[in-house]
């Protein structure tokens, strides 16, 4: 069953993707009782599953926040930038904190495979910050 930790980790998840909290709480309640739903039949539902599923309902306002820090010269901008999967590769792990089980539910992958694509997107991100003068390392604390 998920717990209110569950909860409060998938809305901070949400309103950091959206900036929008209300509209964040919104999405984090429905998610929730879904999930509450499939615990109740039974199913469980591992924590980067429900992050995966709540991200599709949110997937618009994502898309358009996502567009508007890519404008950025900055790191958030870099890493707005790059292809959807990388992007948010990168920010589940570096920003989210989701160890690499939950990165591979999330993607629906193997672990392995996740760590291939967070080392791929990582290069992809250094390389674009390379050729706009950022350094990674300088920018470890900065928001994507």
């Amino acid at each position: 069953m998920p717990s209110a930790t569950d909860y409060q980790r998938l809305a901070i998840f949400l309103a950091r993707r959206i900036g929008d909290m209300d509209y964040a709480q919104v999405l984090t309640t429905d998610t929730f009782r879904w999930a509450v739903s499939q615990a109740q039949a039974g199913i469980e539902i591992p924590f980067g599953a429900l992050l995966a599923a709540s991200a599709r309902s949110a997937a618009i306002a994502i898309r358009d926040n996502d567009k508007a820090l890519a404008e950025q010269v900055s790191m958030a901008g870099i890493i707005a930038a790059l292809h959807p999967v990388e992007r948010e590769v990168l920010r589940l792990i570096y920003w989210d904190q989701l160890s690499m089980g939950e990165l591979a539910d999330y993607l629906g992958c193997s672990i392995s495979h996740a760590g291939a694509l967070l080392d791929r997107a990582y290069g992809h991100a250094e390389d674009r910050a390379k050729n706009l003068g950022f350094s990674m390392e300088d920018s470890a604390h900065e928001t994507p």
